[in-house]
């Protein structure tokens, strides 16, 4: 897979998408994004590197209990969206503009992430 062109084809989708990323392994996560939309990039770092990981784990966990797994997370910030899907050993976030629903961009970034060979974390 190609992490870089995964990323290109998630911020094509919509001029609404500020930024993707893209983790996986131990590794550095791997940033687009648009031209001064999104945050500082040290602090998108440490979401990818900390904040998504924890948050996929928790819910992961959760998900195993009774509720058939876990898809992916939207968070709502104060300026934006966070859309996280989990991945075999990582994830992928995007960052979306807060008006637009980001429940309607979900199944295109799944296409586009399965189309690009980043095959989506099992279901327990």
């Amino acid at each position: 897979m190609k992490g870089e062109v995964l990323l290109d084809a998630v911020l094509a989708l919509s001029p609404t998408i500020r930024y993707a990323a893209l983790h996986l392994g131990g590794g550095e996560p791997l940033l687009r994004e648009r031209s001064g939309e999104a945050g500082t990039p040290d602090s998108e770092r440490w979401d990818e590197l900390v904040v998504n990981p924890v948050l996929i784990e928790l819910a992961r966990r959760r998900g195993e209990v009774d509720c058939g797994g876990l898809d992916y997370l939207v968070v709502r910030y104060h300026r934006f969206w966070n859309l996280v899907l989990p991945l075999d050993g990582g994830h992928l976030s995007v960052i979306i503009e807060p008006a637009v629903d980001p429940l309607q961009m979900v199944p295109a970034i799944q296409r586009i992430a399965a189309r690009h060979g980043a095959v989506a974390a099992s279901a327990a």
